[in-house]
């Protein structure tokens, strides 16, 4: 009902953009479904664009047209959702992909990503997730990769975002 009423309180001016931050935070399955029903049911009828910040990339899947994935303040990874969650060009993506466990998974996390995450204070050098990257190698502790384009719609911030292995 919370959820519910700041959506209502967030379309009162009528904007064209509604940021919804983590809008299905600690809901459980069935009212979650019911709030992103309700979020993309505005979105189509209001005609507004909508931003949706969250660490679920259960609800991102379904819901998302884009993705950015972001890592230490920083944007990794940019594409279209479908294509990124299937296909992730930045080692940090796709190892976000590994860690949601699928459906039929017993354990917790499929595969949990190493290291601790990039401490904000004190960022590494050059790429900031090359302390638990797996593809890290010199250039990568030195210099911060540029935000390449992979193709027409898909961008990395990755110096080897072309050999990362689909």
């Amino acid at each position: 009902m919370r959820q519910r009423a700041m959506i209502a309180l967030a379309l009162a001016g009528s904007p064209g953009l509604m940021l919804a931050d983590e809008p299905t935070t600690a809901l459980d399955v069935t009212v979650q479904a019911r709030i992103l029903d309700l979020l993309s049911s505005l979105r189509q009828t209001e005609g507004m664009a909508m931003l949706l910040v969250s660490h679920d990339l259960r609800v991102m899947a379904h819901v998302a047209d884009d993705l950015v994935v972001m890592y230490a303040g920083r944007v990794a990874e940019r594409g279209p959702a479908a294509d990124l969650l299937a296909r992730p060009k930045h080692p940090y993506t796709r190892a976000l992909v590994k860690s949601v466990p699928a459906v039929t998974t017993k354990s917790a996390l499929a595969e949990p990503l190493p290291g601790a995450p990039a401490n904000p204070r004190s960022r590494p050098s050059g790429c900031p997730f090359h302390p638990r990257c797996p593809m890290a190698q010199d250039i990568c502790r030195v210099v911060e990769p540029p935000f390449i384009a992979i193709d027409e719609v898909r961008r990395s911030a990755c110096h080897f975002a072309e050999e990362v292995p689909a």
